[in-house]
């Protein structure tokens, strides 16, 4: 087998192995200490000065309170416009995800993962209109808490 072919071999297996997302594996938990505080998702530029925020205080018994106030900022005619979108509920925490369920207006999900001390990566399931935000609003991204 020439080296070439080793090379090519060798690049795909990590490829593959990237791919199925070998990451920080799953924590049994997080401390309230983790979980409660203002943590932002800034927009790149030129919109960087604005961003997606998200407010959670730990309950107890499995639940949090969340509070997402979210912005899907764009420019017609050189002036910034925004499309907004909130949601304060209850979701259910085990280990290191958060999950928030809803069919008021479609069927939405947000799933919150406690990545690591600080950083937390949000997922939306389900459309804008079917979380209840505004049109292009979505809570999908990775926030940062914010110093206090």
């Amino acid at each position: 087998m020439n080296n070439w072919i080793r090379k090519s071999i060798l690049l795909n297996l990590l490829m593959v192995y990237s791919a199925l997302g070998f990451s920080e594996p799953h924590r049994d938990s997080v401390s309230k200490e983790e979980v409660n505080g203002t943590f932002i998702m800034p927009f790149p530029k030129p919109h960087n000065d604005i961003s997606n925020t998200l407010t959670i205080h730990a309950l107890g018994g499995g639940k949090i309170n969340i509070s997402f106030n979210l912005i899907y900022p764009y420019v017609v005619n050189g002036e910034l416009q925004a499309n907004t979108g909130e949601l304060s509920a209850v979701a259910n925490i085990k280990g290191d995800t958060a999950v928030y369920s809803s069919s008021e207006y479609g069927q939405c999900t947000i799933t919150i993962t406690f990545i690591k001390p600080g950083v937390l990566s949000v997922t939306q399931e389900g459309s804008d209109a079917d979380c209840g935000f505004g049109h292009n609003v979505y809570a999908n991204g990775t926030y940062y808490k914010k110093p206090k």
